[in-house]
């Protein structure tokens, strides 16, 4: 378990260097939005009722393909939903919804965990950021998925929100706009 946990650190550090120097290449394509969130839903799944979670999966039918890098976004919603197990503390509940109003895509992860400060909330997305709270440092991680996942979601030209209160959980909602396919962008774009 350590050494994936120092692979999976080394392999967030060098994804991260790439990033911030400009040489990550996401690839673009057709991406089916509900297909990535039951994937990365899937992942987390056994652990969730391992570890006594209420668990809400909810995704709106005909949803629609979009241009996207799926592994990317994949890997957003693996670290939100991470985040979500990782600081649960008594609050054991997380629901990942997916959506679409007009040409926006959102993915929202609710959880009713430990929750953050507006002081924590300010900092969060910068590399290597935890909060001081001693559950947080308690657990494992090195503040480095929510600056990726900031990065991943500007390349698809989105956003991330997020709304908080300590004791009280966090809600991350993800917002990817999508154009029509005669619209649509370049295949490659660099992060």
């Amino acid at each position: 378990r350590e050494s994936e946990r120092l692979s999976l650190l080394l392999d967030n550090i060098l994804d991260l260097g790439r990033i911030e120097s400009g040489r990550k290449t996401l690839a673009f394509a057709e991406c089916d939005v509900a297909a990535v969130a039951r994937q990365a839903w899937t992942l987390f799944e056994p652990r969730f009722s391992a570890e006594g979670f209420t668990t809400y999966l909810e995704i709106a039918p005909d949803l629609p393909a979009i241009r996207a890098d799926s592994a990317a976004l994949q890997q957003v919603l693996v670290n939100l939903l991470q985040n979500a197990q990782r600081y649960a503390g008594d609050g054991k509940f997380v629901r990942l919804s997916v959506w679409r109003e007009g040409y926006v895509i959102l993915f929202r992860v609710e959880d009713h965990g430990i929750g953050m400060s507006r002081n924590e909330l300010d900092r969060l997305g910068e590399s290597f950021f935890r909060a001081d709270d001693t559950r947080v440092r308690q657990t494992r991680g090195v503040g480095l998925g929510l600056a990726i996942a900031n990065h991943i979601i500007a390349a698809h030209g989105g956003k991330i929100e997020v709304n908080s209160r300590p004791g009280q959980g966090s809600t991350f909602t993800v917002w990817i706009p999508f154009e029509t396919p005669a619209n649509a962008a370049d295949p490659k774009s660099k992060i």
